[in-house]
């Protein structure tokens, strides 16, 4: 997610360390999960309802619902844009708990917005 994220600096802000940018250089990702709202492993589902408090929203949902704008604001594939840095993504292809998709997901997105991106399976 922090790679994905602005990290520009508050020029207004009182303290001088929230003045300077956080934007990190490159991203090294071992089989991380990237649209949450699209992991639909029973193991993947437990880890996000555990880390977040909220069950992943039902594939068959007629309509979005708050959860599913909360999976995607949680999201790193959402917030991927141009000037994002490097990313090298690993992922292992019977992973059970983080579907490989996932590292897909975020693949494609990367070279779609022309951000340098390698998927090692």
């Amino acid at each position: 997610m922090l790679g994905t994220l602005d990290g520009k600096g508050d020029p207004a802000a009182s303290d001088p360390v929230e003045r300077e940018s956080s934007k990190v250089q490159c991203v090294v990702a071992f089989y991380p999960p990237t649209d949450l709202a699209k992991i639909d492993t029973r193991e993947g589902t437990v880890a996000i309802t555990l880390a977040t408090g909220i069950r992943p929203p039902s594939p068959n949902a007629a309509t979005p619902s708050l959860a599913v704008k909360q999976y995607q604001q949680a999201s790193p594939v959402t917030h991927v844009t141009p000037d994002d840095p490097p990313f090298l993504l690993i992922h292992g292809d019977a992973d059970k708990t983080v579907p490989f998709q996932q590292s897909e997901i975020m693949d494609a997105a990367l070279q779609k917005a022309g951000v340098a991106v390698k998927l090692i399976r």
